[in-house]
């Protein structure tokens, strides 16, 4: 018997057409037969979802790989391979039905009819099962339109019965294998015209907003896909409904899928796969209890949902196939002794704290703790704001918030003894090698440790011995063989040439001599003092006055919290005003900064001598033995980074103004590289480098890495790599070698960023691609660009200026940097109506595993939207 049925799954494996699309009394299908729409676009039959061993009666597309299926009759009831032998779908007593031979039925259309021989069963060419008296009976006895699974097809109405006071839903699968309905489910909101999207059908989570005549209030970027689809929206006395039809041949598809976002999909026919338009909602975490009892979502994850620590999921088969609905159960059980419970609770902060709790009353924290503690049935306790919340149920929708989300809130989450004891969250069995790990780099430390302060003990007494400079790299003390607290420039420059270090406002001079060991700070330096010290070997007129450090004190507030604008990789930056009520921004260089007084004189030598609109202003410098300071024209904007990644101030940003911003960055990035007196090259382009004025005018700042090449050298190399990843371009980052090419392929990232409103090293971890320049390029492979746009651009972009910048933006990032075009060349394309742009080749994917050799010194630049952003300095020899 085993032997016939592995057979007959075999023949069920291949499909059998039977050249027809309707099933009639005297037609039936049965094991591999199937029936096709007469466009030939879909397929009905039975079919066997993955790995699973059940199998269902179901509609797909035809000649689309993987299979796709659209629509299920037995989901709730499914066939096993014994039941497949018999099992055959044919017309009886009137109704469409699937049944075995020993008359076990698995579904059934279930109307009302008398029995006829005129009674069909089509498949039409839009995916719809229809079954009538006759062909061309009008309306139909049933329609699979008005049952729908999980998937909305184009024609198909969404709809609200005022008759019988009903909705039809669509509903999940369980998992991608299990088309049983799961928790998720939309319905269509009658009242407000708009759909919600439902937990469990009771919770609402997610709703695509009111219906405005053309799109969803909540979905905007409907609007770009307007071209290739139609929604309509009926009221009538009898029903109201949602309908879309789709333009020319084009498959497209509206799926809930298992986890619970709303996927719009459609299908490339030249790259022969699916490609997501959009989701609603977009993040996976925000679906209610997405990851299911005891578990947290974090979208910052490579997998969103984890259990809690003491959990384990429920069914790690079920996870495998993406579904957390049944969340996860305790490792081990909590132990209950006189109404207490052993173990104890585990921190979890920055998080949104799970529905449905239970407030009780409770004086402080502690107080809240000790009642949950003495409560077995307590599973978590939070304490805000005096107010002590517990929860007895399960935890369902707990949520790990990133730094971008801000706020968020503390939940204590019960632990069982030997938990708590372990302190662990992967599987038991490793602390142990954790442990000793975390032992083993302790005592490395100390060793390390013990043996760097000998070493600084001896160089110290070496240094009073021999009247040498030397340098403390762990306190950043430099020891000077000095007896009096009078230095002279040329001393201090000399200590600095000797030592190779620069000094900063953190750091003190320790004058030796030997007798004693004394710190001071170091004396302010007079203004002739301090461009000795900057010029003391290339002796070049200062092009901008110096400033004296009382001065700028006084128009910062002595350098307050309040007046600070931001931290930059050189260091902070402040709002000044002097006494005349002139604004100006002071650049300090920070103590953790690598950039010394090779950028610092660098800065003050090539900016004072540029004059540009897009450039920024230099006004002035200060420096004395412990501080090193910039003056700036005062941009009271901040910088560009600070709008296009902020989802509310980005909405400022209409298209005109990123366009005229775009062409702004150009034209300043031209002067530098052809127009002005000294060829420069940047070598750090970058959104916060872009500092914008009142009027939203950008300007170039930051040349402390800036390099001046010969009027007819167009590249150079360097044994010293410096800039920010995601931004430098491959043959520097990997070879050293920058040119006028390496600002090009910067400014390409610029023009990407600016569009999508998304950084370049946004991805990480990410399906979609490495990053920014690989998620760009398949959108411009597909013929999608437009789809990159930010959303908040959807309604004032102009889709010409768009796509050309798109296209610029992808020419500047290829990968040869022969192939990248010119600044001129990329002002002329923007600026240009009829100017033909070449189509780019496939950019540069510069990843992680480029730097991730070597030692680079990283400065972490924090932002108020709290990115990270790293400033690569490696040192290769040549």
């Amino acid at each position: 018997m085993h032997f016939f049925v592995l057979l007959f799954v075999i023949l069920l494996c291949i499909h059998q057409s039977l050249g027809i699309d309707m099933i009639s009394v005297n037609h039936s299908i049965f094991g591999n037969q199937t029936i096709i729409s007469s466009g030939e676009n879909f397929e009905l039959g039975f079919f066997k979802p993955g790995t699973s061993k059940k199998y269902y009666l179901g509609i797909w597309y035809r000649n689309v790989i993987p299979q796709t299926v659209v629509w299920v009759a037995n989901r709730e009831k499914p066939l096993s391979a014994t039941d497949m032998m018999s099992a055959e779908l044919k017309v009886l007593d009137g109704n469409l039905v699937l049944i075995t031979e020993s008359k076990s039925l698995f579904w059934s259309t279930n109307i009302s009819s008398t029995s006829s021989n005129s009674l069909v069963a089509t498949i039409s060419d839009d995916g719809n099962l229809i079954f009538s008296d006759g062909l061309n009976s009008t309306p139909p006895l049933w329609q699979s339109f008005d049952h729908p699974t999980d998937t909305w097809l184009p024609n198909a109405k969404t709809k609200y019965d005022k008759r019988s006071n009903t909705t039809k839903k669509i509903i999940s699968w369980k998992n991608s294998e299990d088309p049983s309905p799961g928790f998720f489910s939309v319905e269509m909101d009658q009242s407000n015209r708009q759909f919600l999207l439902k937990w469990n059908r009771t919770e609402m989570y997610s709703a695509t907003g009111p219906w405005n005549g053309r799109i969803f209030s909540l979905m905007p970027e409907m609007s770009l896909n307007s071209q290739r689809y139609n929604f309509s929206y009926v009221d009538n006395e009898n029903e109201s409904y949602f309908m879309y039809s789709v333009s020319n041949s084009h498959k497209i598809r509206l799926t809930l899928d298992v986890s619970g976002q709303i996927r719009h999909l459609i299908w490339v026919e030249t790259l022969m796969e699916w490609q997501l338009f959009t989701t609603q909602p977009r993040q996976p975490c925000e679906v209610y209890a997405s990851c299911g009892a005891f578990s947290i979502c974090n979208k910052e994850s490579a997998s969103f949902c984890n259990c809690l620590t003491g959990f384990t999921p429920r069914s790690d088969a079920e996870w495998d196939l993406n579904d957390h609905s049944g969340g996860c159960v305790r490792r081990l059980s909590l132990q209950c002794v006189a109404g207490k419970t052993k173990g104890g609770f585990l921190r979890n902060s920055k998080v949104t704290l799970p529905e449905h709790s239970q407030t009780v009353t409770a004086s402080s924290a502690e107080e809240c703790h000790s009642i949950c503690l003495n409560d077995c049935s307590c599973n978590a306790y939070a304490y805000d704001t005096s107010v002590c919340s517990i929860w007895n149920d399960e935890l369902l929708n707990l949520r790990k918030l990133s730094p971008e989300d801000g706020g968020g809130s503390v939940i204590y989450t019960r632990l069982n003894a030997l938990d708590q004891a372990l302190g662990e969250v992967s599987k038991s069995g490793q602390l142990s090698v954790k442990l000793k790990v975390i032992i083993s780099v302790v005592v490395v430390l100390a060793v390390v440790a013990l043996c760097s302060f000998s070493y600084i003990y001896y160089r110290r007494k070496m240094a009073k011995r021999k009247g040498t400079c030397v340098v403390d790299v762990f306190s950043g003390l430099i020891v000077l063989p000095l007896a009096t607290g009078k230095i002279s420039p040329s001393v201090f420059l000399f200590c600095l040439n000797q030592i190779k270090r620069d000094i900063s406002n953190s750091c003190f001079l320790i004058l030796a001599n030997q007798q004693s060991t004394e710190g001071n700070p170091v004396p302010h330096w007079t203004e002739r003092e301090a461009q000795n010290l900057i010029y003391e070997n290339d002796k070049q007129d200062i092009a901008v006055p110096f400033f004296r450090l009382e001065k700028i004190l006084a128009a910062t507030d002595n350098f307050s919290d309040a007046q600070k604008l931001g931290q930059g990789g050189f260091g902070p930056v402040y709002k000044g005003i002097f006494s005349g009520g002139q604004e100006i921004a002071v650049k300090r260089l920070s103590s953790q900064s690598r950039q010394g007084i090779g950028e610092f004189r660098n800065e003050v030598i090539l900016i004072s001598k540029l004059q540009h609109r897009n450039l920024v202003r230099l006004l002035g410098y200060c420096i004395t033995g412990y501080e090193q300071i910039l003056l700036y024209e005062y941009m009271p904007n901040k910088s560009l980074d600070t709008f296009i990644f902020d989802q509310t101030l980005s909405k400022s940003l209409k298209w005109k103004k990123r366009f005229d911003i775009i062409s702004g960055i150009s034209r300043g990035l031209l002067y530098l590289h052809e127009d002005s007196r000294l060829r420069i090259i940047h070598r750090d382009l970058k959104t916060s480098n872009i500092l914008l004025d009142q009027e939203m005018n950008p300007k170039i700042s930051d040349f402390g890495l800036a390099r001046i090449v010969e009027e007819k050298t167009t590249e150079a190399n360097t044994k010293k790599v410096v800039g920010t990843y995601g931004y430098m371009s491959p043959e520097y980052a990997l070879e050293g070698l920058f040119s006028i090419k390496s600002d090009v392929f910067s400014l390409g990232v610029v023009i990407l960023e600016i569009i999508t409103g998304r950084r370049n090293t946004g991805f990480y971890q990410s399906k979609e691609a490495s990053n920014l320049l690989g998620y760009a390029w398949n959108f411009w492979k597909e013929e999608r660009a437009l789809h990159l746009l930010d959303h908040s651009l959807l309604e004032s972009c102009n889709p010409k200026e768009a796509m050309k910048c798109i296209n610029v933006g992808l020419l500047c990032v290829q990968e040869d940097p022969g192939d990248r075009p010119t600044m001129s060349n990329v002002v002329m394309m923007l600026r240009s109506e009829s100017m033909p742009i070449p189509k780019p080749n496939q950019p540069a994917f510069v990843s992680r595993k480029y730097v991730s050799n070597v030692s680079p010194a990283l400065s972490a630049k924090p932002h108020s939207s709290s990115k990270v952003e790293l400033t690569i300095t490696m040192e290769e020899g040549r």
